[in-house]
């Protein structure tokens, strides 16, 4: 028997209510000939309403997490089963722990036909570290922005409980990358289930091995920055006070802060950069008018850099070390790192920035409410900064951290919108991006009892 695939699966605004009750749902009918039922009963009940933290558990000492949801089937979606190939597909069941996240979403489907009765296929489907299904890359991103050398969870145990008047389990095999009913389900069983209920809860039991929930796993936080010289690094100094160092012989201008100059010189620029020493060599300026060159001088100007930037770039120059910018210039001064090196360059620049936001918020207290919201603000604005993908760790602990601090705070009264509303040092085009997905992954791990076993 075909499974059907899970390519494609897109799970569309499922926090949204329908404006009335389950029997008067909101239709989304997608481009693909599929449609979206939106009811006004919440798709997650929140189990961390009391303050824990998404990562307290009833014990430490135990080598499993079982993790449990209730799948919410609605009349109408079954309604919807009318033919041998139709498909209901739900929103997702996060499995989530310490900053590592893998989610799944059931298929029911009717596979045949048996004397006027659909049967149907009950399978819970793999989607990956996010919760709708990624395309592998996006145009002008780095990768799908997921973790690039996740894998999914070990499943010790699963099961599947029919929560009618009586509960019906349902054995799950494996098969390929998805877990599916032993036996077919008919319709007309699942119709006479939900007849008197308001929908039917299918709960999905999974138990994983706890020490699946590593982060260090996905990021290697003993990344070390290159060695350097004491001598370098004085050399360093002087040129970001503005002074000249012994034996400069070229000058960089920058477009606005102080100081204005910097004394460098030309060996150093031309070892690092390619572009530069083709420049300096041709004394020709870039077309994109980022770069210019000064007639008769050996200087050039970079026309959108300011005199902060230049402690990343020129530490990257004199020492090959690399130096995390303000979460405000990390735009800014991406576009002269990619203006000046090479894409492998640019890489390792992403991987230790990476690192040094994973630490720096793996050490945030969740309790400091306001410095903590604030920080993993400020982190995810220079992540939604750099090219898609290019620091997915990262922006999942940021986003877990910010969820997290959230809904704990909210829990013990605290006005956390309000908070948010009050740092408008903030831009508040990043935040509104910010604010969905944390929101987004606050409702959707809050929605899964979890527990030792």
């Amino acid at each position: 028997m075909d499974i059907p695939t899970a390519d494609g699966l897109e799970i569309i605004d499922f926090s949204k209510n329908g404006e009335k009750d389950s029997q008067n749902p909101v239709e989304i009918r997608l481009t693909n000939g599929r449609k979206v039922l939106v009811h006004k009963e919440n798709a997650y009940e929140n189990y961390f309403h009391d303050g824990r933290s998404f990562d307290d558990v009833d014990s430490t000492e135990n080598s499993l997490l079982q993790f449990e949801f209730n799948f919410q089937l609605h009349k109408d979606g079954l309604r919807e089963m009318k033919e041998v190939g139709n498909t209901i597909h739900s929103n997702p069941m996060a499995v989530y722990h310490k900053n590592v996240l893998w989610c799944y979403a059931y298929g029911l489907t009717a596979v045949k036909e048996d004397n006027g009765d659909l049967l149907c296929l009950f399978e819970m489907i793999s989607i990956g570290p996010s919760f709708s299904k990624k395309q592998n890359e996006i145009r002008g991103g780095i990768g799908n922005n997921c973790p690039r050398n996740q894998y999914a969870p070990e499943i010790k145990e699963i099961s599947l409980t029919l929560m009618g008047s009586s509960e019906i389990k349902i054995p799950l095999g494996r098969k390929n990358d998805a877990f599916v009913a032993e036996t077919l389900i008919p319709l007309d069983l699942l119709k006479k289930i939900i007849e008197h209920l308001p929908t039917l809860a299918m709960r999905v039991q999974l138990t994983i091995p706890s020490s699946y929930f590593n982060i260090e796993r996905l990021i290697n936080l003993n990344l070390e920055q290159p060695p350097t010289k004491p001598s370098a690094q004085k050399i360093l100094t002087i040129i970001l006070n503005g002074g000249k160092p012994p034996g400069y012989d070229w000058v960089i201008t920058v477009a606005e802060g102080s100081p204005r100059e910097f004394f460098v010189h030309r060996k150093v620029l031309e070892d690092a950069s390619p572009t530069l020493k083709v420049v300096i060599h041709t004394h020709t300026s870039l077309p994109s008018e980022q770069l210019l060159m000064v007639s008769h001088e050996d200087r050039c100007i970079l026309t959108a850099t300011h005199a902060s930037d230049m402690k990343t770039i020129l530490t990257y120059f004199y020492l090959r070390q690399y130096e995390i910018p303000p979460y405000d210039a990390f735009a800014r001064v991406g576009r002269t790192l990619c203006l000046l090196f090479p894409q492998e360059v640019i890489l390792g620049f992403f991987e230790h920035w990476e690192v040094a936001i994973a630490r720096d918020l793996l050490q945030a207290d969740k309790h400091n409410t306001c410095a903590t919201l604030r920080s993993c603000a400020q982190h995810l604005i220079s992540i939604f900064s750099a090219p898609y993908g290019a620091m997915p760790v990262a922006k999942r602990i940021a986003v877990a951290v910010m969820a997290d601090t959230w809904q704990m705070a909210e829990a013990h009264g605290v006005n956390v919108e309000e908070q948010i509303k009050n740092m408008r040092d903030l831009p508040m085009g990043f935040m509104d991006k910010i604010l969905y997905s944390v929101e987004k992954f606050r409702t959707v791990v809050s929605g899964v009892r979890k527990r030792s076993v």
